[in-house]
């Protein structure tokens, strides 16, 4: 993963962006965001490496 630093750093991100397209007026509804994120960054994340990784989203209510 050292070598990948910039897949890690466009996932963060990818992941910062999804978190944050969700309507601020609505509530929050983790399970809808975890499946979002694991469905996106899994097939992103494919398409960069053609490899198929386990994404496991934690998401934590502040």
């Amino acid at each position: 993963m050292k070598e990948n630093r910039d897949l890690i750093e466009k996932t963060r991100t990818k992941v910062k962006k999804i978190v944050k397209d969700k309507n601020p007026m609505t509530p929050a509804d983790d399970d809808y965001i975890k499946n979002k994120i694991r469905n996106e960054i899994g097939q992103f994340l494919f398409t960069a490496t053609k490899r198929r990784p386990m994404v496991l989203p934690v998401v934590i209510k502040v």
